[in-house]
């Protein structure tokens, strides 16, 4: 009977043990998103790091659809072509990225949508660098394309430093055939 007894404390205070690890882990991650202090909460699920959805997507300036656990994440503005709103997608919860299913990326927690902050990021075209020395991690996101124009044209833009001197100059061309 003491042996019992002592074998489920020891299971118990394991555990316990097990879940503060993962919250101080979680605690002691810094991470940047576009070289700014990302705003939102973040926890370690099974070694993997998971961030809240809504705060990701507004850092990384993507679009967020949701209807009940199916949410849709995109670099386009249109929520027709790229998330199945209402016509019976997978059984909820689900992550679409531009369209595309990411399987077990999504996980709630208190009402609170969380997603696989690596997985995530590279669906959507970014990527990620973790400094394993200083615990940080950068997040980079996806590039946008401009949108092309309706004739051929040629567009300069000059960005200046706070000193007035050119920056960096950016020059497109586009063409209709």
């Amino acid at each position: 009977m003491r042996r019992t007894r002592f074998l489920l404390i020891t299971l118990i205070m394991t555990a316990i043990l097990m879940l503060g690890i993962e919250t101080v882990a979680a605690a002691g991650m810094k991470i940047y998103v576009k070289n700014r202090d990302f705003k939102g909460s973040s926890t370690l699920i099974n070694r993997e790091c998971y961030v809240t959805l809504g705060d990701l997507s507004e850092q990384l300036g993507c679009y967020l659809h949701n209807q009940g656990e199916l949410y849709c994440l995109s670099l386009a503005r249109s929520a027709h072509t790229t998330c199945p709103l209402g016509q019976n997608p997978a059984p909820a919860p689900a992550l679409y990225i531009n369209g595309t299913q990411l399987a077990d990326a999504l996980v709630i927690r208190d009402g609170i949508p969380y997603v696989a902050l690596k997985r995530t990021v590279e669906a959507l075209g970014g990527r990620i660098i973790v400094n394993e020395k200083t615990g940080i991690t950068d997040v980079y996101g996806p590039a946008r394309v401009p949108p092309p124009a309706a004739s051929p044209t040629t567009t300069a833009r000059t960005t200046t430093t706070s000193l007035g001197r050119p920056a960096l100059t950016l020059v497109y061309f586009f063409s209709d055939g």
